[in-house]
């Protein structure tokens, strides 16, 4: 893994120092954070700009699989656990921090392998969980669609599998990852809805991952954030998987409120971003003397502490009792957009701090500006908009 490091081109680039601090000292010494650590302060934060404005590099993912960081929140094949779930947390929070670009990537990833170990589909877990977990494959996903009450993607079940038809607008990692997870909305064979979900597992058409036969991709979309994820839009007409692809069918109940109760926690990238944004509105302060700048640096610094606190207890235990994760969901949800606030105030005070030259597209403060926004859309639900949208109109009256 040192030796991907440093085979990187990048410039001399020095972290700020974290006056934030862990969510836990404990799982700060853990040996996969500590790998994590020297990939974001050594490869993936100098070249944070670049990515965000060419695109990640696979080999980026690569290099975090090397450090261990690739589906660690699974238990292993061979019955090793999962990493604890404070470890876990804290490698979200350095890689979102260091370049959100990449950890939305590596977020994607997750998903195909979750799903394959829910799965009783033996020969398809063979095939992917073991190259999943380590990272040696690299997975995306796409399903935020089945939030939508109108559907414009479907699966039709015929013998021998299942029929692909529609499109999907977002696809991020599609030509940089070898599988894609695609969750359709099933029809019948008049098109009318069955109220079930298939979870199918779409192999890349590789090198160019423009083609396959029922199947085009691209080009890749041009956002205003994130916009290094290689995110496509992927169009299916008539693609067929055969059952042997397909991990889950499930009805769509089951899928909402599994989707429910997941979707209601806040994100340790959320916290991870406002982490590295005051940790460098911090240094700011220290750098030109500015005593209001580094007095917002602390307050704001122990405003995350204390939210990022409040959301990991919930979110524990929800995780522990299903009966407690649905009593919770909409003191959950309130958290969450309470942190996707707090980490836009975090953006906008080091824009604020930097002056004009956080306008320009390849400094820090602005890309930070633009990730924060990015999450208030990310993983939306109609409850968390409504949340986030209650939480700006009383600011907004408080100001008044």
């Amino acid at each position: 893994m040192e030796a991907l490091v440093q085979a990187a081109d990048v410039s001399s680039w020095i972290p700020a120092p974290d006056v934030v601090g862990p969510a836990s000292a404990e799982s700060a010494q853990h040996p996969i954070v500590s790998a994590v650590g020297t990939v974001c302060d050594e490869l993936l934060g100098p070249t944070a700009e670049q990515s965000d404005r060419e695109g990640v590099p696979r080999s980026h993912l690569d290099v975090l699989a090397s450090a261990g960081a690739m589906g660690i929140q699974f238990p292993t094949e061979d019955g090793a656990p999962a990493a604890p779930t404070g470890v876990v947390r804290e490698v979200v929070e350095r890689i979102a921090g260091a370049c959100g670009t990449t950890w939305f990537c590596y977020a994607q990833h997750k998903t195909p392998l979750g799903i394959l170990l829910q799965s009783t589909n033996d020969e398809l877990r063979a095939q992917w969980v073991s190259p999943l977990r380590s990272g040696q494959a690299l997975g995306s996903a796409a399903f935020a669609h089945l939030r939508r009450p109108k559907q414009k993607f479907f699966a039709t079940e015929m013998t021998g599998g299942w029929k692909l038809d529609g499109k999907l607008d977002w696809v991020t990692s599609w030509p940089i990852s070898d599988v894609a997870v695609v969750q359709a909305a099933v029809v019948d064979e008049q098109g009318l809805p069955r109220d079930v979900v298939v979870s199918a597992f779409v192999e890349v058409p590789h090198p160019e991952a423009v083609r396959a036969p029922g199947l085009s991709a691209g080009p890749p979309l041009e956002l205003a954030a994130m916009g290094g994820t290689h995110t496509w839009p992927v169009r299916f007409g008539g693609y067929r998987v055969k059952s042997a692809h397909v991990a889950l069918v499930e009805t769509r109940d089951e899928w909402l409120q599994k989707n429910a109760r997941f979707s209601a926690d806040a994100n340790p990238a959320s916290f991870g971003m406002a982490r590295a944004a005051v940790n460098e509105l911090a240094q700011v302060g220290e750098r030109t003397g500015q005593r209001a700048v580094t007095g917002t640096a602390m307050e704001l610094a122990k405003e995350i502490r204390d939210l990022r606190a409040s959301a990991y207890t919930l979110a524990d235990a929800a995780a522990a009792d299903t009966t407690v994760a649905d009593a919770s969901e909409i003191e959950r949800t309130e958290i969450r957009a309470r942190a996707l606030d707090l980490n836009v105030r975090a953006a906008n005070a080091l824009v604020t701090a930097c002056g004009g030259s956080a306008m320009s597209l390849w400094v820090s403060p602005q890309r930070r500006a633009r990730e924060a926004i990015f999450l208030l859309v990310q993983g939306q639900t109609a409850q968390l908009r409504d949340a986030t949208l209650r939480r700006t109109a009383r600011a907004a009256s408080i100001e008044a």
